[in-house]
């Protein structure tokens, strides 16, 4: 016996994340975040580490974007919406562009953002 039809309801988001730039939504790929933080290490008169505190970086990331039949590639500067740890929205924006690809009719572009302070 064969192997089923093959269905797809528009609705399985596995693994991607949503993400919103301006009007248009998008299905992000490949997404990651970094959270940073800048180490601030205090020594003794002797040199050896007697303390240490870290303080939030510059958060910054990553994603491969399906661009829908129609859809346009994001512009640089462009604010994004995205819930990256449950459902609490962050806002980025996107600090790079890469060239768009196709396979297919599926056409697929990388961006780096940076959250907005």
């Amino acid at each position: 016996m064969g192997q089923p039809a093959v269905y797809n309801n528009q609705n399985l988001l596995y693994g991607t994340v949503l993400i919103k730039v301006g009007a248009e939504t998008y299905i992000a790929e490949d997404i990651s975040m970094t959270r940073p933080t800048v180490v601030v290490s205090r020594e003794d008169e002797l040199g050896a580490p007697s303390g240490e505190v870290g303080i939030p970086d510059w958060q910054t990331g990553t994603a491969t974007l399906q661009i829908s039949s129609g859809g346009s590639v994001p512009n640089l500067g462009t604010i994004m919406t995205a819930s990256f740890s449950g459902s609490v929205e962050e806002h980025c924006w996107i600090n790079e562009v890469g060239q768009t690809f196709a396979q297919r009719d599926l056409r697929k572009v990388n961006i780096s953002f940076r959250k907005v302070v």
